[in-house]
């Protein structure tokens, strides 16, 4: 069997209420955990995006004036980052299981295919 991998995704969203991060582009799932953080950074550049997720706007008085900025993703504490675990990982474990459990009832012609099937997928002790 090949060893395919699925992709990682990953999500940001509130640790309080579970409500999911939404980037300024509509995205809420990326790739790496570097790409959520880059498109966190990017959505609360300004004060009043970072004010409509619940951040403390970043108030600096610098030569050229007044620069009203929202937090890095590294610089707050309200967001986190979590990886989705694909379901398709899970479901094929139990189908495992439940052959495990069938094979050992089974005396019958099904015994064979589901030992082939083990097999198969390098399942079998």
């Amino acid at each position: 069997m090949s060893d395919v991998k699925p992709n990682k995704t990953y999500i940001i969203r509130n640790k309080e209420t579970k409500e999911l991060f939404r980037a300024a582009s509509g995205k809420t799932s990326w790739k790496a955990p570097g790409h959520a953080k880059n498109a966190f950074n990017q959505t609360v550049t300004y004060g009043r995006s970072a004010e409509r997720y619940g951040l403390k706007v970043i108030v600096e008085e610098k030569r050229w004036g007044t620069d009203i900025h929202g937090p890095k993703f590294s610089e707050q504490d309200v967001y986190e980052i979590v990886e989705l675990k694909p379901e398709s990982e899970d479901t094929l474990a139990r189908a495992v299981n439940i052959l495990k459990q069938v094979m050992g009832r089974c005396d019958s012609v099904a015994f064979d295919m589901i030992y082939d099937f083990l097999e198969e997928i390098g399942e079998n002790e």
